[in-house]
């Protein structure tokens, strides 16, 4: 997300486990004079009292909260580090505005989000959950290799992600296609930092067309152009499901979902 503000000129940051405690001094020292337009860390980052020392100071406007049912436990996608946000933005002096998104929300955890991340009488969107360009099939699980090659070979050349439920599944997957002579990456929970992100970014800049991959993967990923999602095996509940199949078709060009289904 950073390299895509920067290459439209807005000025960002990101602020990660990847990086030394000197390199985010030095980022800090810039945000303090005005350096940055927006900076991006993960949540895990406000229990180290060290960052929060280092940035209660700042001159911070707004903080805006991204996949925001993560602070639920009735989400799909529970994260407790989510939980400081609230205790990190009141002891801030700037008194910035507060923003929270998801895709995914139920009533239920709407509310809970709100309580739990402390707004008060917040002004409440709620945008079309319905996709028109997104186009949903089920297929009965058959022969799910040769039904994948199929998936494959019609979408030659486009952009597209398949989910897998395991990293064991993702890594099989990955390696067969690979051996069929596919332009194919991979990326899971088990995998290296330098490793992820050298996939992701073979992904994004078109280096590779297909990225196999647990649900770990998508949070974050802002790419216009994928053209098909198939889910390997069934996600967890309908609202991952809705998230993942989200990541496609966001250029408003139809992206093609494909589900395989078994009884089982």
């Amino acid at each position: 997300q950073v390299d895509n503000l920067t290459s439209v000129g807005i000025k960002g940051a990101y602020i990660n486990s990847t990086q030394t405690l000197d390199t985010i001094k030095e980022i800090l020292l810039e945000a303090s004079m005005g350096e940055f337009k927006i900076i991006y860390v993960s949540p895990e980052r406000l229990e180290s009292k060290i960052f929060i020392d280092m940035v209660r100071d700042l001159n911070i406007s707004q903080i805006a909260i991204d996949e925001a049912h993560c602070v639920s436990q009735w989400g799909h996608d529970f994260r407790r580090s989510y939980l400081s946000i609230k205790k990190f933005y009141e002891i801030l002096k700037s008194n910035p505005v507060i923003s929270a998104f998801t895709a995914t929300a139920t009533q239920e955890v709407r509310a809970d989000s709100i309580k739990l991340l402390g707004l008060r009488h917040p002004y409440i969107y709620k945008g079309d959950i319905n996709r028109e360009n997104l186009r949903l099939t089920v297929l009965k699980e058959v022969d799910k290799l040769e039904e994948l090659k199929d998936i494959l070979r019609e979408n030659e050349g486009e952009s597209g992600i398949v989910y897998c439920a395991s990293r064991k599944e993702v890594d099989s997957l990955y390696y067969y296609l690979k051996d069929l002579g596919y332009n194919v990456g991979k990326y899971h929970g088990g995998l290296k930092d330098e490793e992820k992100e050298r996939f992701q970014d073979d992904f994004l800049y078109e280096r590779i067309d297909i990225i196999v991959a647990t649900n770990a993967f998508g949070m974050g990923i802002d790419k216009s152009n994928i053209r098909y999602v198939v889910h390997f095996t069934l996600p967890q509940n309908i609202e991952s499901y809705y998230q993942e199949i989200g990541r496609g078709g966001r250029d408003g060009e139809l992206c093609k979902c494909y589900l395989f289904y078994s009884e089982s």
